[in-house]
């Protein structure tokens, strides 16, 4: 049985998710040192922020790691239906606050990609619609869904989070969502820092 640890270092080194078929374990201890390994994680990606970001959230980090876990667990292991799976899930009912989304981010910025993945399985697959309404609480996140409809005002209207919201945007080639305001706006403010990008996916044409 692989740890939630190592998952975790798996998880943010390679992109890739390495599961057996046991759930992996929860225990404190896992827990723990992957709060101290995130906390690392988040320390490390936040030298090329653009603007000095939120504090680390541990609960939260925590909280989205196990998500992609159990997630992942999921994709390769369906003998129980929907509902028993849903139980076992940890899931969230309120959005993850405006300052803790980079903390969540860390590990849920890979769930859009398994539900992709889970989709190709079965298109009408009960578990994506779940894991897809856990991604739309974290405000950050869900601009990686390439069917996401709209940005959240608290992306723009927070300094630290604006330039990283623009440049996921770019990077991941939502013309739609960039085709917006205030998002097309800042985007030609910012058109000299971001020219290569736009000339990548001709956003603001």
């Amino acid at each position: 049985m692989i740890g939630f640890s190592e998952f975790v270092h798996q998880l943010r080194q390679t992109a890739e998710v390495h599961i057996g078929h046991e759930m992996p374990s929860f225990a404190k201890e896992e827990q723990t040192a992957v709060a101290a390994f995130l906390q690392a994680e988040y320390t490390r990606e936040c030298l090329e922020y653009p603007a000095n970001p939120p504090a680390f959230c541990s609960e939260t980090a925590v909280w989205a790691a196990r998500l992609v876990a159990q997630a992942a667990y999921f994709y390769l292991n369906r003998h129980e239906n929907v509902e028993l799976i849903e139980a076992q899930l940890t899931l969230r009912s309120e959005p993850v606050p405006v300052q803790e989304v980079l903390s969540a981010d860390l590990c849920l910025r890979f769930l859009p990609q398994l539900i992709k993945a889970l989709r190709l399985l079965d298109s009408e697959d009960p578990l994506v619609e779940i894991l897809i309404k856990q991604v739309d609480l974290c405000s950050y996140t869900a601009l990686l869904r390439s069917d996401a409809k709209q940005v959240s005002d608290e992306l723009y209207l927070n300094p630290a989070l604006r330039l990283l919201a623009l440049d996921r945007l770019l990077e991941h080639n939502q013309n739609h969502l960039l085709a917006q305001e205030p998002w097309r706006s800042l985007a030609r403010e910012y058109s000299g820092m971001y020219e290569y990008k736009f000339l990548k996916n001709n956003a603001l044409t």
